[in-house]
């Protein structure tokens, strides 16, 4: 039974659109302003060839022109419970990230054979309302 509000204090965005992809899917840049922590939510449908390997940067610019790599001391979860491959059909997989950077963003990298339906989002929580949109 569930008796906790989490609707009201989570904010979910589009990190990137769920499609078949054979390519290095770069997703959308986060805004993270008000909020205390971020989750991406990956979902597979059928992962043909190769992996898919997640990567998260962050940087403190809107367009990520100072982009870096976000140390993997930071991560929820490791890169590699998060990387899909001929094995995961249907799977969801998640991997958190603790920034202090105001924008993060999530890219999947093809492994140079990947071929699958794939697709992310981006979970915020708990947020602050003032500042969120």
């Amino acid at each position: 039974m569930s008796s906790v509000d989490i609707h009201t204090d989570l904010l979910v965005k589009p990190a990137i659109d769920p499609a078949v992809y054979s390519s290095t899917q770069v997703g959308d840049i986060i805004d993270t302003l008000g909020a205390e922590g971020l989750e991406f939510i990956i979902q597979s449908g059928v992962m043909t060839t190769g992996s898919f390997v997640p990567k998260i940067e962050d940087g403190d610019n809107s367009a990520l022109s100072d982009a870096a790599d976000v140390d993997a001391t930071l991560l929820i979860g490791t890169i590699a419970a998060a990387t899909f491959g001929t094995t995961d059909d249907g799977a969801t997989k998640k991997i958190g990230v603790v920034s202090h950077k105001r924008y993060v963003r999530l890219t999947l990298t093809d492994d140079g054979t990947a071929d699958g339906l794939i697709g992310a989002v981006a979970v915020l929580s708990p947020l602050n309302q003032k500042n969120m949109s």
